[in-house]
């Protein structure tokens, strides 16, 4: 018999994949999801196949902390970078509004996907103070985590339905509000070129409200067992940070297994030299990042002036005292997308905290760990881009100008003590060059 004629299908629709074009089964919307594979499936029985399906289910609301490098779950900067913003979408509680089913609108758990939760006493307590403001009254000061290990012990060929999952935009984010967290490169963003395309430029991360940032300070403060945080005029010279206290010039140190200030002895020198005429008193302290929360914090708050090499020992220089300020010794050449910005952008959200910076411009100043390191030390920023040469940079001794940190003090310090207003001493970012 003759063959019946084909029929070429239809021309697609300005919708190629809504359920009722009958073209659908020829086309798939390209773009609909850069990390899922997506394909075609004929099923005969749909209720046979949704009765064979083994799903677990999350009620409430869920809490996705996706840390941006796993590979440092110790770096409490990024931490920060994630929970400042935690806290402020949670107070200004607009996801409330937003929220299904038949629970109250709280923070039930959090979902880790890519950690374990046995974190240092740092992540705790600041992650208690971020989720307060979601969580409900008289419950536990941290819900449930549901961490990596969780995960890895789930059924691989099940299916885990969540009714609410809260996602906070941060720099890591993908600016077209998609989230790369279940794509595989999106471990580890140092590990490849290119991974630029998951980072938000344009976004500072810190908190998004100044009213924001002080409520979190003053429930740092009283979490720790300290006084309310002292009230500042700009223009006037701040008080104490703590009662009975005098005012410090703190040289701040991270431990031994962290990239040396090499010179740190005349950094000291100096320090002292000009605490004396500025009435403050000068000191040196050595923390590590697993040092509790409050001797982070008790270090910080006593301090006028806060000098310290670019790291997570910096991470709690938001909570400093009112009218305080940063002196942050950058490493050398080191900078990825303005990450090198992370503890500015967060000190300056709070918008009472000087936060002054130092980079050197020669490579003499960088003390890389070998000797074939020092082929980076003419990349460009732009060059530098691959996680080799940016864990070089990072690694790398950083020996201050001593005669530039000078400089520098002598232009800012004496204006912070007298009490000018943030904005009036403000300074360039130095550039990695």
């Amino acid at each position: 018999p003759a063959k019946p004629k084909s029929k070429s299908p239809p021309k697609p629709t300005s919708n190629p994949t809504h359920p009722s074009n009958t073209t659908s089964s020829y086309h798939l919307e390209e773009g609909l999801s850069t990390n899922t594979v997506l394909i075609r499936l004929p099923v005969t029985d749909m209720p046979s196949l949704t009765r064979n399906l083994r799903t677990g289910f999350l009620p409430g609301t869920t809490l996705l902390l996706d840390f941006p490098f796993p590979a440092f779950p110790d770096n409490l900067g990024h931490w920060a970078e994630i929970l400042f913003p935690v806290f402020s979408v949670l107070s200004e509680g607009g996801w409330r509004s937003d929220t299904a089913g038949s629970r109250q609108a709280a923070i039930d758990r959090i979902l880790l996907p890519n950690l374990r939760k046995e974190m240092g006493d740092w992540f705790r307590e600041v992650l208690a103070l971020a989720l307060a403001p979601g969580l409900r009254r008289g419950g536990a000061s941290v819900p449930p985590i549901i961490d990596h290990t969780d995960l890895e012990a789930y059924p691989k060929l099940s299916w885990l339905a969540i009714e609410n999952l809260l996602v906070v935009q941060d720099r890591y984010t993908h600016p077209e509000r998609r989230t790369g967290f279940i794509a595989a490169d999106h471990g580890d963003l140092w590990r490849y070129d290119g991974c630029a395309r998951y980072v938000n430029r344009e976004r500072h991360v810190g908190f998004s409200e100044r009213r924001f940032a002080l409520e979190f300070r003053n429930a740092a403060w009283q979490r720790a067992g300290l006084p309310p945080p002292p009230a500042w005029q700009p223009g006037s010279p701040p008080p104490a940070p703590l009662p009975g206290s005098p005012a410090l010039l703190t040289l701040l140190l991270a431990h031994d297994d962290y990239p040396l200030l090499v010179n740190w002895r005349e950094v000291q020198s100096l320090l002292r030299r000009h605490a004396a005429p500025l009435g403050l008193t000068a000191r040196t302290i050595s923390l590590s990042t697993d040092a509790p929360f409050a001797a982070h914090l008790n270090t910080l708050a006593a301090s006028r002036v806060v000098v310290a090499r670019h790291g997570p020992l910096l991470a709690t220089a938001s909570l400093l005292a009112p009218g305080s300020a940063v002196v942050e010794l950058l490493p050398y050449k080191w900078e990825w997308l303005g990450i090198s910005q992370l503890y500015m952008n967060a000190t300056q959200s709070v918008g009472d905290i000087h936060h002054f910076a130092w980079r050197p411009s020669d490579f003499r100043f960088a003390h890389y760990e070998h000797e074939n390191h020092t082929r980076y030390r003419t990349w460009t920023p732009e060059e530098c881009s691959a996680r080799e040469c940016l864990m070089v940079h990072a690694r790398a001794g950083l020996e201050v100008d001593i005669q530039e940190l000078d400089s520098l003090l002598s232009a800012k310090l004496p204006g912070v003590v007298a009490g000018l207003p943030v904005e009036k001493l403000r300074a360039p970012w130095p550039k990695a060059v």
